[in-house]
């Protein structure tokens, strides 16, 4: 461990130094500054980017008329599942009732109701096995 002289010693080379080359000290500073900025600055841009990120992935339930309507992406969400097995579901006839505007899939809430209610509640594989055939 240093001694307190020698610490002192130390800081006062230190004041001389700084006292000497007072125009390096301050461009030092002033780099130390903008680092700090950048470095904020970046953090800010990542925050914001996550977030308008996760604002297009997920785009928010649609109101039309007062009638709530789910997109694939939102309607995957909220049932666990992926907009793969919607497609497949839709495909074969086994999952909520859908329309199409052009390219784009729709559901509607009460669509969505109608086709849980008729999926019922099982308490077994074999209750659900029974049902199905």
């Amino acid at each position: 461990m240093k001694s307190e002289t020698r610490i002192k010693k130390e800081l006062e080379e230190l004041e001389k130094i700084i006292e000497n080359n007072p125009k390096y000290f301050q461009q030092q500073a002033k780099e130390a500054a903008i680092e700090k900025l950048k470095t904020s600055l970046y953090g800010l841009a990542d925050n914001l980017f996550e977030v308008l990120s996760a604002a297009v992935k997920a785009p928010p339930v649609i109101q039309k008329n007062e009638l709530e309507v789910y997109t694939p992406e939102t309607l995957s969400k909220k049932l666990g599942v992926s907009k793969a097995v919607l497609r497949t579901w839709r495909f074969r006839g086994r999952g909520p009732k859908f329309f199409k505007d052009g390219s784009n899939t729709f559901y509607t809430s009460e669509a969505v109701k109608e086709w849980a209610a008729s999926k019922g509640e099982n308490s077994s594989t074999a209750e659900y096995l029974s049902k199905a055939n």
